[in-house]
């Protein structure tokens, strides 16, 4: 029977009036439920019929409302991180850990080279700049794709006063790869760091403020060569190993940030050194010790030596005696000349000393012998003996 067709009384077979009439309406006879024994479609009620819905609509409405839920969260999380600190955060607290004489976080950027990095190089004769500051953040990294600015990077600008001027550097920072929640972190902040090169022809090494640093050749190109340090003002020291010098101050040096000074390179010349106190007395005895050698000599000039006597005539002498009457008193300086590790010291006479030498004509018996008083010099160099000790050579 179709759907459509009214139920009849399998008693009278009168037609009834309703699909779902329970008696018939002629002879009151049960009727049987025709919506299941005729096959009547359950969605078709009181001549309505309720169109069944299509079995995909769950999946598709579960997936919506997972993709509602997403799209929420992640404006949700963008808009939270977005509260928890802008790209100049880190930038900030770099400035503060610089300004407090801390450059540990750095280190890592400075390729190996970032001795002077450390806090306990930066604990004592380091002075960072003052005022130090962020003055602008620009997100102006370019996606390839959308031509647009890319909100996961920036470039902080900061600036700070240093020699008396206003100087400037910038630091490029990210957002952190990975996490819920990403922050800001620091990309490049080589702008900001400077670079120090010492040369010297004298000393292997030098101390800059608290911490060591080898030198390097005037002769060699001084790019790359340096140490990568944080702007402000650095005590310089000849370093303690020095054998000869003392740890007196040579100075202070001034380094940029790369924005303004790429390189800053100071020379140790040997006017800035100071030989180490009771260093001459030692090089004294050995000066002593050879003068009375020389005085040996039966000879007007000993060969080597600087007791000498210039004559303009040349006669035959015999019985020559020489004696020191006064020893010469000696200054060492740091030679001109660069040496293998480091130049030697150079001796030379402040005061000079004096010998008096006698002798006697051959071939002229009644000629009284003679004498004469000479100025005596000393120079040469001082270097280390195979113990590590000062050694004189004249």
């Amino acid at each position: 029977m179709n759907i459509y067709e009214l139920p009849t009384c399998s008693r009278c077979q009168a037609t009834q009036a309703r699909h779902r009439a329970r008696f018939c309406r002629s002879c009151g006879e049960p009727l049987e439920n025709t919506a299941q024994t005729q096959g009547l479609d359950p969605d078709v009620v009181e001549g309505r019929i309720r169109v069944p819905r299509p079995r995909w609509w769950r999946p598709l409405l579960v997936t919506g409302a997972v993709v509602a839920a997403l799209a929420l969260t992640a404006a949700g999380l963008r808009n939270l991180q977005d509260g928890m600190g802008g790209p100049a955060e880190p930038v900030e607290e770099l400035l503060e850990q610089i300004a407090d004489g801390r450059g540990e976080e750095l280190h890592e950027y400075a390729g190996g080279k970032g001795v002077l990095l450390q806090e306990q190089t930066l604990a004592e004769g380091y002075t960072p700049p003052e005022d130090l500051r962020v003055t602008d953040v620009v997100q102006e990294e370019i996606d390839a794709d959308t031509l647009r600015p890319d909100k996961d990077f920036a470039t902080v600008h900061i600036a700070y006063e240093l020699g008396g001027k206003t100087h400037s550097a910038f630091v490029k920072v990210q957002r952190e790869e990975t996490g819920w929640l990403r922050g800001w972190e620091i990309l490049d902040p080589k702008s900001l760091l400077g670079e120090l090169v010492v040369t010297s022809n004298h000393v292997d090494r030098v101390r800059v403020a608290a911490g060591e640093v080898d030198t390097v050749s005037p002769q060699w190109d001084v790019h790359g060569n340096g140490m990568a340090a944080l702007p402000g003002t650095y005590t310089l020291a000849t370093a303690e190993e020095v054998l000869f010098l003392s740890g007196e101050s040579l100075g202070e040096v001034t380094v940029f940030g790369s924005g303004d000074v790429p390189t800053t390179v100071v020379d140790v010349g040997p006017t800035d050194l100071t030989v180490r106190e009771g260093l001459v007395d030692g090089v004294m005895e050995q000066v002593a010790e050879y003068l009375e050698e020389c005085a040996e000599a039966e000879v007007l000039v000993p060969p080597g030596c600087p007791l000498r006597l210039e004559r303009s005539i040349f006669r035959t002498v015999t019985d020559v005696a020489w004696t020191i009457t006064s020893m010469p008193e000696i200054v060492l300086v740091p030679s001109v000349e660069a040496g293998l590790h480091g130049a030697s010291l150079a001796v030379e006479t402040s005061t000079p000393g004096s010998a008096e030498v006698e002798w006697s004509y051959v071939r002229t018996e009644d000629e009284e012998p003679g004498s004469e008083t000479v100025e005596v010099f000393v120079a040469g160099t001082v270097t280390v003996d195979e113990h590590g000790e000062p050694e004189w050579s004249p």
